[in-house]
């Protein structure tokens, strides 16, 4: 397993995408997860899975089909079931 930063991921998706207009970084919210280390040890133990891609390849071949679909009208979610600390641009639809 690999463990990935959410700097090194958006770094990695803007990079693959072609995105050059730099991350903003903005203050965490308090219910977020500061540290994950995930593990795919139950998977390989229930499904004998192990991952044959890294991260990097995984977000190449997800960029190489985001660039075969047609762009799409954003859609709001019908219903949300927590709307505690959901950003306002969502609960205001202002997007």
């Amino acid at each position: 397993d690999e463990n990935v930063t959410v700097n090194h991921a958006a770094s990695v998706v803007c990079e693959t995408m072609g995105f050059d207009k730099g991350i903003d970084h903005v203050p965490g919210r308090l219910q977020e997860v500061k540290i994950s280390y995930p593990s795919h040890e139950k998977a390989e133990k229930k499904l004998g899975f192990l991952p044959e891609w890294s991260f990097e390849k995984g977000v190449a071949a997800m960029a190489d089909w985001v660039k075969t679909q047609k762009p799409q009208r954003f859609k709001y979610f019908k219903s949300v079931e927590i709307e505690n600390k959901m950003p306002i641009t969502w609960k205001n639809k202002s997007l």
